[in-house]
């Protein structure tokens, strides 16, 4: 079967979608389109959206480098001790983010203001601590999560599976 013949779903599957093509896709879609109308007083066109979502992606891969640089400064990947750089494990590192998730979850079950930014939400404040370890995993790991990040977008984009008519189905995803 040749590639002009694979649904697009069957093309990421292959992984035969780069990050340039997920962004093509994703700044053709009318929902992203929409979403960047918000930013922008006249219509969104492709070539708009693909300039703000390549920003996007140059931007993220800056705020990953500079949380995990400021946490590698500030000590935690390495040993107290020492000084000398530590393998971090990787079990450890999903639970620390799991964590974060948790004490959001908590912040909306007794509607909390957060302790230490008392002008914002416990839910939003750790949804924020969770963005910042899991750019620092992604950091410290080498990963290119704001690539990964567009890949999905625009692989979630082609899901049959997350279409509306397929969400309303009996057995669709609700939630």
């Amino acid at each position: 079967m040749t590639n002009a013949n694979l649904s697009l779903e069957a093309r990421f599957h292959a992984g035969q979608i780069d990050t340039d093509t997920a962004i093509a896709l994703l700044a053709h879609s009318p929902a992203v389109q929409a979403a960047l109308r918000q930013f922008w007083p006249e219509d969104v066109t492709p070539k708009m959206a693909t300039g703000a979502l390549r920003e996007m992606l140059h931007y993220g891969r800056m705020l990953q480098a500079l949380i995990h640089g400021l946490n590698r400064a500030a000590g935690w990947w390495s040993d107290l001790e020492t000084g000398e750089p530590k393998e971090r494990n990787d079990g450890e590192l999903c639970m620390l983010i799991v964590t974060e998730i948790s004490e959001g979850f908590e912040g909306v079950r007794k509607n909390l203001t957060d302790d230490k930014l008392g002008h914002r939400k416990m839910f939003e404040v750790e949804l924020g601590d969770a963005m910042i370890r899991e750019l620092d995993v992604g950091g410290g790991r080498g990963f290119d999560l704001f690539a990964a990040l567009f890949e999905k977008l625009a692989y979630n984009q082609c899901r049959s599976d997350h279409k509306r008519e397929a969400r309303l189905a009996p057995n669709g995803k609700k939630i």
